[in-house]
């Protein structure tokens, strides 16, 4: 059990390293207040953030095609974008969105709308690196509640 425990802080530590993520995740990761297994927590607050930024994209899209000459509006969509990207320590889209938002500021809305494809494209890799991270997590976590079932129930 404790090499599975350390195979898991050695990957946390090496999607950190590659910059996937960063420190926020580890908060992320501490703020599990309900006692969730740890899997399903952070799997429930990765899905939501991949949600709700999978609709700000979309709507970011949107207003590029619509509404082009709304520079502001469009950053003030991109800025919670980053924010969001952030709080849950989404290094690689943060890095990504930033980009985009440099582009907004030079008002190179093609320039734009092709980093959001990098920003799309961090987000879906994001997601797909940390279903490793989570099937070990979830495999600890089943070992460590059959090892409790075993010890009360030999008891």
């Amino acid at each position: 059990m404790e090499s599975l425990r350390e195979e898991i802080a050695r990957m946390r530590k090496s999607l950190v390293d590659a910059g996937t993520l960063d420190g926020a995740f580890e908060e992320v990761e501490s703020s599990n207040k309900k006692n969730y297994p740890m899997s399903v927590f952070i799997q429930q607050a990765m899905t939501a953030y991949y949600d709700e930024s999978a609709k700000l994209l979309s709507s970011i899209d949107d207003l590029m095609v619509y509404k082009a000459k709304e520079i502001a509006e469009i950053d003030k969509a991109v800025k919670e974008l980053r924010t969001k990207s952030s709080n849950v320590g989404a290094k690689k889209v943060k890095i990504a969105v930033n980009a985009t938002r440099d582009l907004l500021r030079q008002e190179d809305l093609k320039g734009a709308k092709k980093s959001l494809a990098k920003v799309a494209f961090q987000l879906t890799d994001l997601m797909n690196n940390l279903q490793p991270y989570l099937s070990l997590l979830k495999l600890a976590e089943a070992i460590e509640k059959s090892e409790k079932d075993e010890g009360s129930s030999s008891k």
